[in-house]
C-alpha cells in the first residue's frame, strides 16, 4: 500500500530530489535494482532490462519520495521501434501507458508483445483498486548506438540577482558569491556566450551513447565548459572551477542546483521529477541546470519566456 501525500508535499519532495538538496544533513539516498513484483515487472527474452528505484529519505519532517525507472537495452542491430517485452502486474493493479484509457496489462491479462519507443520515453502508471498509483519512466536504446545530440546549459542568474543586493544579504556573503559567479562566467565564456545576468544564451551540444543519463550529459557539458562538479554520482553539490564552486547553501538556506528538461527545441522546460542519475536519455533532450536560491518563487520561470 502506498502512502497518499498531499500535493504540496509530493511536489516539494520531488523538487528536493531533482535539486539534490537534502532535507537534513543526514538525509540518505537509497537505490534498489530489484523489481517490485507486487506492483509491476518488465522482462524480455531478447532485451536487457535495468530497473532503478531511487529513494530520498525525508527525515523526521517529511515523508520519503521514490522515483522508478526502467531502461531497455536492445541488442546491437535491433530497433527501438519494436521492442519485445512482457509486462506483469500484481494483484489488484492495472498498468496504463502514456495516458491510455485501456490498460496495457492486468493481473489476469499480462502483456506479451512489442512496444514502440521511437518517440522517446514512455510513462507507465500502475493503479490499484484503492486508487493508489506508481509511475515508471521506461526508456529504450540500441546497444552501442549514438543518441541524438543532447543540449545542456548552466545558468547562475539567481545567484547574480541575490549577490546584487549586498544591503540585504551582507557584503561579505555577496562578495563571496560574486567571486564564484565570476569564475563560472569566465570559464563558460571561453566556449559559449553567457550574458551579464548569468544566463547562457547557447547550449553545449553533447554526444553520448545509448544508456547514458542526464548526469552523464551534465558531466560531458561541464568538461566542455571547463567546469567541475562536486558531489557524487547521484548528487550535485556544487558546480564551478577548480578553485571556486557555487554550491548548496551559498546564498539562502535552501539554495542549490536543480535541472529542468524539454524534449525538443520548441518545447517548454519543466521539472524532470527524477534524479539526474536515474534519468535515462532518449536522445534530443534539452537540459537547463539552474542555481536557485530557494524552492519555488518562480526562479526558473525565465526559461520559458
Amino acid at each position: 500500500m502506498f502512502k497518499k501525500f498531499k500535493k504540496f508535499a509530493a511536489v516539494l519532495l520531488a523538487f528536493t530530489m531533482i535539486m539534490g538538496l537534502a532535507m537534513t544533513a543526514s538525509a540518505k539516498t537509497i537505490v534498489s535494482t530489484n523489481q517490485d513484483t507486487s506492483v509491476m515487472t518488465i522482462t524480455s527474452t531478447t532485451t536487457a532490462v535495468s530497473y532503478d528505484a531511487t529513494t530520498v529519505e525525508g527525515g523526521t519532517e517529511y515523508p520519503d519520495v521514490t522515483r522508478y525507472s526502467y531502461y531497455l537495452m536492445v541488442p546491437a542491430g535491433g530497433s527501438i521501434s519494436s521492442v519485445p517485452v512482457s509486462v506483469t502486474v500484481g494483484s489488484g493493479y492495472r498498468v496504463y501507458v502514456d495516458g491510455a484509457t485501456t490498460p496495457l496489462a492486468t493481473p489476469d491479462k499480462p502483456f506479451n508483445g512489442t512496444l514502440d519507443f521511437s518517440n522517446g520515453t514512455k510513462t507507465f502508471v500502475a493503479v490499484n483498486s484503492d486508487g493508489d498509483t506508481r509511475e515508471f519512466k521506461v526508456t529504450a536504446g540500441v546497444n552501442g548506438t549514438d543518441l541524438q545530440t543532447v543540449y545542456v546549459r548552466v545558468d547562475v542568474k539567481n545567484a547574480v540577482e541575490w549577490a546584487g543586493k549586498p544591503a540585504n544579504v551582507g557584503t561579505a556573503k555577496a562578495n563571496a558569491v560574486n567571486d564564484k559567479v565570476a569564475a563560472i562566467k569566465a570559464a563558460v565564456s571561453k566556449v559559449c556566450p553567457i550574458n551579464d545576468s548569468g544566463i547562457m544564451t547557447a547550449y553545449v551540444p553533447v554526444n553520448l551513447k545509448a544508456g547514458a543519463t542526464a548526469m552523464d550529459a551534465l558531466e560531458a557539458a561541464c568538461d566542455t565548459l571547463h567546469l567541475e562538479i562536486q558531489g557524487s554520482s547521484t548528487y550535485v553539490e556544487a558546480i564551478g572551477t577548480s578553485t571556486l564552486k557555487l554550491g548548496q547553501f551559498d546564498t539562502d538556506g535552501m539554495s542549490g542546483w536543480m535541472y529542468l528538461n524539454k524534449t525538443s527545441a520548441n518545447g517548454a522546460f519543466e521539472a524532470a521529477n527524477y534524479g539526474a542519475a536515474s534519468y535515462n536519455l532518449a536522445g534530443g533532450e534539452y537540459f537547463a541546470w539552474v542555481f536557485v536560491n530557494t524552492w519555488g518563487g518562480g526562479q526558473t520561470d525565465y526559461l520559458n519566456k
